[in-house]
């Protein structure tokens, strides 16, 4: 604190020939009167302005928010203290993978109850107020929730018979809830030009790979074989796509080309390729290796590359095998979760690369071939620019990130924020020594985890 204290030191006068009239003793009393009032008026003023501000803090949500299931599938919001929690009401439902509108202001969720599957949408700001129904049909349930750029539309995915839908609907409810297309796998990206880069299909007869409109009607095929890859990529400004290509030899390319593909550059990959961009330039980080491939396990995991198409250079980021990675909001750091070694693991451990390719991933709605216990593996989180680590741990997911989230990250890392907005935490779900999932949020400097309570998934407010 500086010190306040009047200095006794005299000022030095400025030299004057003419006499200074000396002001009576009571006149300076009232003056000195005068300025303590008005100090304290001052004081006052500014009192009432911090009050003011105090008051218009109180009630909002906190800076870094999370939705969060609770381990009964109730719908949650909470600070990242576990504290201040408030519960969104729908009562005879559970609900699964909360996505958050990218104003932050509503929580979209799949929720299941009377009358089947659907698709809720809460208002943050009044939580107890029924959620607005903007899809349900029993027949066709939903499993994956994505909100298009403008917070309008919700985009999203539906059981049919044999296959699989790829829906839209009005986050207000109103409308229609049309089909965009149809196909298995699918995945797909928003497009700055309120449309949707899909891949669908695979690398099977009946793959596709373009541009479709909301209506569904209007779609622009790339005319091109799409390789096994699994979700697109935009950059942040629009300016790149980036997907997997197979030549007519059977050798697969990772493309990035402008968005009119008058500039393409090409990565070769040996088999399927995971990838995204940074969320706020033109980096893409990717995982591409067959070597734990075959028949019987679809599940890649290699080296984690970083490639700017501005400068076309590609750098190893982490030489490891990296089963899944998220960019943080600034683009800075990468949290990558990587396969144990055979010596981290032990002899005894349940963890690892054979705990992974038991966990095959099956495409939804499927029902996935759970791990038991989790998986351990270990959290690494890489500075982008440096390429230094900044920390690293050990760490069991929860039987439903393994299965669900981990498997297709490159689709959740567009519709779910797994770290804070702040870029400092990420957050998962553990599973401990007795089996039992709990909501963990994890700083990328090192520090100690906090744990939120028991639940099975948790996404941060953007």
């Amino acid at each position: 604190m500086a010190d306040i204290t009047p200095s006794t030191t005299a000022e030095p006068q400025p030299i004057s020939f003419e006499p200074r009239p000396v002001e009576p003793p009571a006149r300076s009393r009232r003056t000195r009167v005068g300025l303590t009032v008005a100090l304290v008026i001052v004081l006052a003023a500014i009192g009432v302005m911090v009050a003011a501000r105090a008051a218009n803090v109180i009630g909002r949500p906190p800076a870094n928010e999370l939705a969060l299931i609770d381990s009964r599938g109730g719908l949650h919001a909470v600070d990242d203290l576990g504290q201040n929690s408030r519960d969104f009401s729908a009562e005879g439902f559970t609900f699964q993978f909360p996505a958050w509108s990218p104003d932050g202001s509503r929580v979209a969720a799949i929720g299941t109850g009377p009358g089947g599957g659907g698709v809720f949408v809460f208002d943050t700001r009044t939580p107890a107020t029924k959620p607005i129904t903007a899809y349900q049909l029993e027949d066709h349930p939903p499993f994956y929730v994505y909100w298009t750029p403008d917070g309008r539309r919700l985009t999203f995915l539906t059981s049919e018979r044999g296959t699989i839908a790829l829906r839209v609907a009005a986050a207000d409810g109103s409308g229609d809830r049309s089909i965009v297309k149809e196909g298995q796998p699918m995945y797909w990206v928003n497009t700055q030009d309120s449309r949707l880069l899909v891949h669908s299909g695979y690398d099977t007869e009946e793959a596709f790979l373009g541009e479709v409109g909301f209506d569904g009607l209007t779609a622009t095929s790339s005319g091109l074989d799409p390789g096994p890859f699994r979700a697109p990529a935009v950059s942040a400004n629009g300016s790149y796509r980036a997907y997997e290509v197979t030549y007519i030899d059977g050798s697969g390319r990772l493309i990035i080309a402008t968005r009119d593909d008058d500039a393409r550059q090409e990565i070769p990959v040996p088999s399927i390729a995971m990838f995204s961009f940074s969320p706020v330039g033109s980096q893409l980080a990717y995982v591409a290796d067959p070597a734990r491939l075959d028949a019987a396990n679809v599940y890649p995991f290699g080296p984690l590359h970083v490639f700017d198409a501005v400068t076309g250079t590609d750098r190893l980021l982490l030489d490891a095998d990296v089963a899944a990675f998220f960019w943080s909001p600034d683009g800075s750091t990468i949290a990558a979760l990587r396969i144990l070694t055979d010596e981290e693991r032990g002899t005894t451990a349940r963890a690892g690369a054979a705990v992974l390719a038991a966990a095959r991933p099956v495409p939804p709605p499927a029902p996935p071939r759970l791990t038991v216990g989790g998986a351990s593996l270990s959290l690494v989180f890489k500075d982008v620019a440096s390429g230094e680590t900044r920390s690293e741990r050990a760490v069991r997911v929860s039987d439903l990130f393994t299965n669900q989230v981990m498997p297709f990250f490159d689709q959740y890392a567009l519709s779910h924020r797994f770290w804070s907005r702040d870029s400092r935490s990420i957050v998962l779900p553990l599973t401990d020594a007795r089996a039992e999932d709990s909501i963990t949020v994890i700083p990328a400097d090192g520090s100690a985890s906090r744990e939120l309570g028991p639940g099975s998934i948790a996404t941060w407010r953007p």
